[in-house]
């Protein structure tokens, strides 16, 4: 009875000798490692197993445990036949005849990967997380800093005459501002946690929001480029999941062309058949393909790259979670990935996903200047703890001719809308204040004085911070332009009094 339950235990169990020579095995040892029960018996356990990994002081000290007849337990890295490593949890006990001598020991081990894997997952996710939460941080001060010197360019380029040789500084002062706005949504974009609501997704914008990131990514022993088709078309889609998705890809590519190469990203429209691509229906749909000249994959590794944990990276070096993911979120958008790839020729990941009729994406509102700025007379309340940019707003809106109450937080806006005895036309906030911040004056504002439209602004470029009720156009991402916040102020207010 005991030896049928050694046999069938679940776990690597091996018996030797109390020279360390094996004697026995049972079924789940080859299963493990690979070894044959006659290819292991006769041997010892550091001949087959020992990785490497450890120096000769970790088994010196497991021998001496042992041989004072006490049990050892601890961690060590096993190799198996094939010559792949696995981490292996071990309790080793000796087994002492009637006179306390030790005669053999008994070895019980448990492969360990997958927890393992889930541990690095989890820190990975962790990391991710912290990495969402700095870049807000990063997002809203740099957003600020931004706001004031896109404005402050913007007043100096108009003080210029046209054909002033400064109009070319100020020109680059401006792009490079517009550059850092850029550079902080792509980092928004990758590192937010949450599903954002699907809608009409361009194909060729996607990869070139990710062409834009990756090109960071890549360093300069890889090159990458696009070939995007005019009538590619556009997809219902959470665009911040499929960038994730794409850079996934794009990275993996890098990470096969250690010497260096191209990855080109490819988009199409196609027309399937039914059976043409596994899981698929007949119809229209949108290929993005990610190409490398990489190592390439044999059919085995092919066969396995989905699934999750597995990983052809070193160890420290990859998850094994990534493509996994990737497979899931294509699947929640009703499409799927293929692999075609050959050993030295490279590979290409094709992504499927169904094809809208209407390819028309949904406008991101710009920081562009935009000709004549739009004037009125009407009071504007302007709630904004920065003083460079309450300065600069207020100037702005004052030489279009609005009358200017500027407060620093929402309570002081609230005294300020009280104190004021004549009309206010419109409130201008910021919505993340020290005090009472803009999404709290926003629910005063309905309780207090519900006809007066408001409009909100925000560093963190993410319309998710849109008080509830408000609606995309009452939102002013920043940094904006001067002639875009007044051109915003005078929609708001026309629309108000439309209304009335």
């Amino acid at each position: 009875q005991h030896s049928a339950a050694l046999t069938a235990a679940a776990f690597p169990i091996i018996i030797t000798d109390r020279l360390g020579m094996i004697q026995w095995v049972n079924p789940a040892f080859t299963t493990v490692t690979g070894y044959e029960p006659h290819a292991a018996i006769g041997q010892n356990p550091r001949t087959l197993l020992e990785s490497g990994v450890h120096d000769a002081a970790v088994y010196d000290e497991m021998f001496s445990t042992l041989l004072a007849g006490r049990v050892w337990r601890g961690e060590l890295v096993d190799r198996r036949k094939d010559g792949t490593t696995y981490p292996a949890e071990m309790t080793i006990a000796p087994v002492l005849d009637g006179a306390g001598d030790v005669t053999h020991f008994v070895s019980v081990a448990r492969d360990i990967s997958a927890e393992k894997q889930m541990l690095t997952q989890l820190l990975q996710s962790e990391k991710m997380e912290g990495v969402g939460r700095l870049a807000g941080g990063i997002a809203h001060d740099f957003n600020n800093l931004l706001t004031i010197i896109v404005g402050a360019s913007d007043d100096l380029r108009r003080g210029l005459d046209v054909n002033d040789a400064r109009q070319h500084e100020v020109r680059e002062i401006r792009d490079a501002a517009e550059r850092g706005a850029g550079f902080i949504k792509q980092l928004l974009t990758y590192s937010r946690q949450s599903v954002g609501a699907r809608e009409p997704v361009s194909a060729n914008a996607l990869v070139e929001d990710v062409h834009a990131l990756c090109s960071r990514l890549l360093g300069g022993h890889v090159c990458c480029t696009t070939e995007l088709a005019a009538d590619a078309g556009a997809v219902q889609a959470d665009a911040v999941e499929l960038q994730r998705v794409l850079v996934n890809l794009v990275v993996n590519a890098r990470d096969a062309m250690p010497g260096g190469g191209t990855v080109t990203m490819r988009t199409r429209a196609v027309v399937l058949n039914e059976g043409e691509v596994p899981s698929l229906a007949a119809g229209a749909y949108v290929q993005i393909g990610v190409h490398d000249t990489g190592t390439g994959m044999d059919d085995a590794t092919k066969a396995r790259v989905f699934e999750p944990f597995f990983t052809t990276k070193p160890v420290g070096q990859g998850t094994g979670f990534g493509l996994f993911t990737a497979e899931r979120v294509v699947r929640q958008h009703a499409g799927a990935i293929t692999i075609a790839s050959t050993p030295g020729a490279g590979s290409c990941f094709t992504v499927f996903l169904p094809r809208l009729a209407d390819s028309t994406r949904r406008a991101v509102p710009s920081v562009e200047i935009t000709d004549p700025r739009p004037t009125g007379g009407e009071t504007v309340l302007l709630v904004e703890d920065d003083p460079s940019i309450r300065s600069l707003a207020t100037r702005s809106l004052t030489r279009a001719g609005y009358v200017v109450l500027a407060a620093g937080d929402g309570r002081a806006a609230l005294q300020q809308l009280a104190a004021h005895t004549g009309t206010v036309h419109c409130v201008f906030t910021d919505l993340v204040m020290p005090g009472m911040n803009g999404r709290e004056l926003v629910e005063q504002l309905r309780t207090i004085a519900p006809h007066i439209p408001v409009l909100v602004t925000s560093g963190f470029a993410d319309e998710a911070v849109i008080p509830e009720g408000l609606g995309n156009d009452a939102f002013l991402p920043k940094p904006y332009a001067t002639a875009n916040l007044l051109r915003r102020v005078r929609t708001l207010l026309d629309a108000a009094t439309r209304g009335a």
